[in-house]
Parts: structure tokens; sequence; C-alpha cells
């Protein structure tokens, strides 16, 4: 073999691996949101509550509507963001509540993880 084939494999080789740690690394689904279903025009609404606010923080708050068009009361996603204070571990508290007679319906709790580059891990 001469130095333009033995170049031109070591390219393809590391084409290869670009493409396979390229992969690996776009569908490795990371997330920091708490995502909770209700439904629209219930007298529910779910509270969420960090045990530790040293290390976690709810840094946003949405509602994504999985309705069809023109449908009222029809499924809602509540999305928590969470953003990494400092490492550690904690707990995330959601609740949902009858706010007409305010007793809990329903109770899920998450354990957070937050790495030394603040990314979060829940499970």
């Amino acid at each position: 073999m001469n130095k333009k084939q033995i170049l031109v494999i070591i390219m393809l080789m590391l084409l290869v691996i670009f493409i396979i740690l390229t992969c690996i690394f776009i569908n490795k689904e990371v997330t920091n949101e708490i995502i909770l279903r209700t439904n629209g025009g219930v007298p529910f609404k779910w509270e969420c509550n960090v045990q530790d606010k040293s290390i976690i923080k709810i840094s946003d708050t949405y509602s994504k509507d999985l309705a069809k068009k023109n449908v009222s009361g029809g499924p809602v996603e509540i999305h928590y963001v969470l953003k990494g204070i400092k490492k550690g571990n904690t707990k995330v508290i959601c609740k949902y509540y009858n706010f007409i007679n305010n007793r809990v319906s329903e109770e899920k709790i998450y354990n957070v993880y937050v790495d030394k580059n603040l990314n979060i891990q829940i499970k």
C-alpha cells in the first residue's frame, strides 16, 4: 500500500468513528423537565416542590395543549423545567390537588441528581 491509500483508510476510519459518536450523543435523551398530564377543564392542578432548593430550582413552568384544534377540555401536559445549582441529590414532590376541596388525588416523587457540570438526571 502506498501513502495515499493508507491516508484514505485512516480518513474513512475517522469518519466512521465520528458518525458513531454523533449517533450516540444525538440519541441520548437528556432532559431537565418533569412532564405531568392533566385534562383541561377539570378542578385539579399539579403543584411541584423541590425538597432541597440549594441543589435545583424550578426555572420555568409551561403548559402544552394536546387536544385537537377547537376542542376544549382535552389533555394537557404541564412541564416543570429544572435548573441545577450545585452538585447533589434531592427530590421533587408533585401533588395533584383538587383545588375545590384541596385534597391530594395523586402524588409523584422524582429523585433528581445534579452532577459537577450541573447536568440533571431525573428518576
